[in-house]
């Protein structure tokens, strides 16, 4: 009786090599991105102790309930530190790569010049918006960093509302944009997330936290992450 040949078994084949995102941005402005969320909200150093609120958090977005979700202050600033991180970092090369891409489109183009006569490049952002804010940021400090002059505040809400299209949407302010501006953002939610976003844009137009025992010289060269003359306006709204 003839015994069977054992063959050996067939190579195994490699798994196909994870695809990972291409990094345009600067490691250092990526960085940058973790250090400011941090630094505006300092509950991210005490995670585990937000985990139960998170976990509220997200099976209330997974029931699609926005209002609930977002109902407090503190609910969205959780949700912000959980999630507007990794979002954030991954906008900003998105555009990056968008931009590099498409250099000869005629928005990159008035992007990186900063606007057409004396009018800044207008972006419209749908959902939260404090991610999207601050990968614009890093857009702008990667394409401004040469730039010279003082940033400009986001305004409070004051219940104004557009005509006509939009005639559901409570803007923050309508004041006549700023000549100065490079970029003009507006937020677009149907939560108000004013708060957030100043904090956040705050946080990016002033001089950063130093140590207490920082010496003259760090204190003097100490400026906002903001490059100087990229100002910026920022309008947050409400969808109702």
């Amino acid at each position: 009786m003839k015994k069977s040949v054992k063959r050996p078994p067939p190579p195994a084949t490699p798994a196909p090599a994870a695809k990972v995102q291409q990094q345009i941005i600067p490691d250092s402005l990526q960085q940058l991105i973790l250090e400011i969320f941090r630094e505006t909200f300092p509950q991210m150093d005490d995670f585990e102790a937000l985990k139960p609120a998170l976990r509220e958090i997200k099976d209330t977005l997974d029931r699609r309930d926005f209002q609930r979700a977002f109902a407090t202050e503190e609910h969205k600033e959780r949700y912000t530190i959980r999630w507007s991180p990794s979002y954030a970092l991954a906008y900003s090369n998105i555009l990056a790569w968008i931009a590099k891409e498409y250099s000869d489109n005629e928005w990159v183009k008035r992007f990186d010049a900063g606007g057409v006569e004396n009018h800044p490049s207008s972006v419209f952002c749908f959902g939260r918006g404090t991610a999207e804010l601050v990968a614009l940021i890093t857009m702008l400090k990667n394409s401004h960093v040469n730039a010279s002059g003082q940033p400009t505040q986001p305004q409070p809400a004051n219940g104004h509302e557009i005509d006509g299209a939009l005639g559901n949407l409570a803007i923050s302010d309508q004041r006549p944009i700023s000549e100065k501006a490079l970029l003009s953002v507006c937020l677009v939610d149907t939560t108000d997330w004013t708060e957030v976003v100043f904090k956040m844009h705050q946080s990016y137009t002033t001089p950063r936290p130093l140590s207490k025992y920082a010496s003259a010289k760090a204190r003097l060269s100490n400026t906002s992450p903001l490059p100087p003359g990229s100002e910026l306006e920022v309008y947050a709204a409400r969808y109702t």
